[in-house]
This record gives structure tokens, sequence and C-alpha cells, in this order.
């Protein structure tokens, strides 16, 4: 009841947060509905469904550009100017994206909407942890998944309303279903106009908040002796200080963990959503297009009930007895995944279920829990995220390849993936508590500049008598 109370002061601290949350529902529509549209954009650039799948590769790789332009550029762009631009870009590129008829445009466009989408994942991370500390960062960086949930759940729904139908007499016959229809036959541009759009205005609202605001994130003071605070037109918003004196390569060894993690959980999640769909046509099961897009939805539902219930629960009962519950669906989803996943569409509906929910709270729990024991800067957080992108682009692009092949292939990898982040989310507590101890702690010593809000678009590197220094120790 503290923080409610307390509310008006953190306002604007709030107001950041609710356009962070909505922006990451958006950043998770543009990501999902390349995939969900796949079969529909094959009829549209009249490709096979491996030539048309290079669509997701080239944002894949777009995303891996934009998070090495990010890390190389940390220091230079303010968080709410690299998410609008990011944004804005992500949402431009999307909007036109369908609109061509040629693929090589296409490839193009997915290709930017891969940089902005890059840019704006990296730094809402770094925003919120900017925003609230790190001890306080860790149910919103649950939230905020949540949010890319909520997306990722009403993308496939709303898409599906526009996707070509197929026969019943041609549901065995893919190929004779692709003869069926012209290109100028499909309607999957409205719905990449109806998510793109309101990215632009997005976009925008993060400039807005940037240049109107006379709270700037990057106004922070860190003092040896002293809390952390946060700077706000006059006041301060005062977080505990940590002391530590971990090794190097125990942070260096952390964070390897944890993008470790991040390089699975991208892959799954952008494998699921991509390909989940072509999977449930394309194998034995020979599902309507229409109802194997709703595998999709409801990996996302549950998805985003078990992020809900987890911030939930985790404020009544032990973590530990929660996080337990989500390993066991894992390990649940991984035995049908590579027993029974093509036996029976029930299989696949559990699959999804079980998948879903025991995923989706792991990675953040992660990326908090590291974050309780080290500052995790802005060049840290990139490496994480980094390590997510070269995951997505390389197993997503090699699942539209086995997929073409046999789509039984498809659900190994999966499987495959998922075993690994299983061992991984159950590893890294005691791992975390052999290397730093049972307390979380840290320290560090920053001495930050002051800049005016327009020079910090793109602020200078340190000089070195008035300058940011970090020392971990």
């Amino acid at each position: 009841m503290g923080f409610f109370k307390e509310m008006p002061k953190y306002r604007k601290e709030i107001i950041a947060s609710l356009l962070i949350f909505l922006g990451f529902f958006l950043y998770a529509s543009r990501t999902i509905i390349i995939g969900t549209s796949l079969l529909d954009l094959e009829i549209r650039v009249q490709r096979d469904f491996a030539t048309t799948s290079r669509l997701i590769t080239s944002h894949s790789a777009g995303y891996f550009v934009g998070a090495i332009t990010v890390t190389l550029l940390d220091r230079f762009f303010n968080d709410f100017v690299a998410m609008g631009l990011g944004t804005s870009v992500a949402g431009v590129a999307i909007t036109i994206m369908p609109f061509f008829y040629n693929f090589y445009a296409m490839v193009c466009a997915s290709f930017l909407s891969g940089i902005g989408n890059s840019m704006y994942d990296l730094k809402c991370h770094i925003a919120l942890t900017n925003l609230w500390g790190a001890e306080r960062v860790g149910n919103s960086i649950q939230i905020l998944h949540m949010f890319y949930g909520i997306g990722a759940l009403f993308c496939p729904a709303f898409v599906r309303i526009f996707l070509l139908p197929i026969p019943d007499e041609l549901m065995d016959n893919y190929e004779a279903y692709k003869n069926l229809y012209k290109p100028e036959d499909v309607q999957i541009k409205w719905p990449f106009l109806a998510f793109g759009a309101p990215s632009i205005v997005i976009g925008f609202c993060f400039l807005y908040y940037y240049f109107n605001d006379p709270y700037s994130i990057d106004n922070q003071e860190f003092e040896e002796d002293k809390p952390r605070k946060s700077v706000e037109g006059g006041r301060s918003l005062d977080f505990p200080r940590r002391p530590s004196n971990h090794s190097r390569w125990k942070i260096f060894l952390a964070v390897f963990w944890v993008a470790a993690m991040a390089h699975l959980a991208f892959a799954l999640a952008d494998m699921i959503c991509s390909y989940v769909q072509a999977f449930g046509v394309k194998s034995d099961l020979h599902m309507d297009k229409k109802t194997a897009a709703l595998v999709a939805t409801v990996f996302w539902t549950s998805f985003t009930i078990s992020r809900g219930l987890f911030v939930g629960l985790t404020m009544i009962l032990s973590q530990k007895l929660v996080i337990g519950a989500c390993l066991l669906m894992m390990v649940g989803s991984i035995i049908l995944l590579f027993g029974f996943i093509a036996t029976s569409p029930i299989c696949l509906w559990l699959t999804a279920i079980w998948l879903g929910a025991g995923y989706s709270p792991l990675f953040p729990v992660a990326y908090s829990l590291i974050a309780k024991y080290f500052p995790l800067t802005g060049q840290l957080t990139s490496l994480i995220f980094l390590s997510g992108v070269i995951g997505d682009s390389f197993h997503t692009a090699l699942s539209g390849t086995l997929i073409d092949q046999d789509p039984m292939f498809y659900a190994y990898h999966i499987g495959g993936i998922s075993l690994v982040y299983t061992v991984l989310s159950f590893t890294l507590p005691f791992v975390c508590r052999k290397m730093f101890g049972e307390t979380s702690k840290f320290s560090f010593d920053v001495e930050l500049k002051e800049r005016s809000r327009i020079g910090s678009i793109m602020m200078p590197p340190p000089s070195r008598n008035n300058s940011t220094t970090l020392s971990i120790h």
C-alpha cells in the first residue's frame, strides 16, 4: 500500500513505464505478424515457402544489425530517443511491407523493421531499469513481457480474420490451394497497417516525452557513500546502495549464463510464432490454416496468463515454488515435443499451453536475479540481448529450412532448445549463490556530468575530468 500512497510522486515514472508497455505490445505485434501471415505473403510474392520464409530471416538480420548499432552507440543515445526512432522506423517499414508485390522490396522492409524493433527491444529494458532501479525493476520487467504476450495473443487472432481460406477439398493439396488465389486477392495488408500506424504515433510520443519532460534518465548521480538518486526537477528518489567486491570473471560468467538463456528464449518464441501455423498445416495433423494459427494464439494466451499469475502468486507464495511449477510444465512439453506432438491435435494444444506457461517467466526472473548482484549497464544489457538476436536469427532461419524438409525436425528443434533452456533456468540460482553468496550486493562509483536535454541526444564521449566512470570490483 505504501507504493500506492506515493504514486503521485512517481507520476512521471509511471507515465513513462505505461508508454513503454504499450510500445512493447506493438513491438510484439510487429514481430509476430510476419510469421502469422507467411502463407498469404507466399501467395502475394508468388514464391515457394522456403523462399518466402526468408522474410523472417531478413527481419532477424535487421534485428542483429540494430543490436550491434545500439551496443556500439549506447553511450551516445538517450533511451527515449532511441526507442522513439526505433519504433517509428519499424512502424513505417511494417506498414508498407505487404503492399509490395516484389519479394526483394518486402525483404528490405522486413530488414528495416528488424533494425527498429531491435533498437526498441534493447533500450526499453535499459530504460525501465534506469527508471526504477535494480531493486524495483523485477516486476516491471515481468509486466513488460506480459504486454509482449498480450500483443502476441491479439495479433494472430486479428490476422486470422484476413487470411485466405483453404477449401475443404484442397486441405491435403497445398500447391493446388496456392494456385487458387492471385496476389491481388491477399488481404493481409490491413492488419500490417493496423499495427504499423499506431507504432509511428507511439514513436513520436517517446520523442515528445523526451523533449517536453524535465526529467531525464541521463541525469543520475551515484556517489561512493550515498544512496542512489534519480534527480527529477529538484527532488530525488532514493534507491538503496549495496556494497560488494565481486570478481570480474564472476560477473562475466553470470552475464554469459543469462545471455545463453536469452539466445534460447528469443529463438523459442520466434520459432513458435513464425512456424507453428506451417507445422500444423504441413505435418501429419493436416490442420486447417486458420485452426493452426490458433495454436500460436493458445501459446501466447498461456504465456500472458502465466506472466500475470506469476506476479500475483509470488506475492503470496514462495518464488521457488512458482518457478518449480514452471519448470515442471517445461518438462511436460519437452516430453510431448519429442514423442507425441504429431500423433494428435490434443498433444499439439497441450504442448502450446504447457510451453507457453512454463517458458514465460523464466528469462525475466534470470535477468532480474543477476541485476540484484551487480549493475546491469547498457553495454551488459546489450550483450545479453545481442545473444538473443543471434539465437533468433540462427534458429529461426534453420527452422524455416527444416520444416520445409520434414515438419518433425521442427518439433525436435524446439524440444532441444526447450531442454537446454530448462536446465539453464534451473541451475542459475545455484550458480549465483555459489559465486555471489546468499545476499545480493554490488558497488559502483559513477560521476555524471551535467547535460542539457538537447545535448544529451547525442552525448559526447566523457572527458577525463567530467565523465561517467564505472568500476566493478
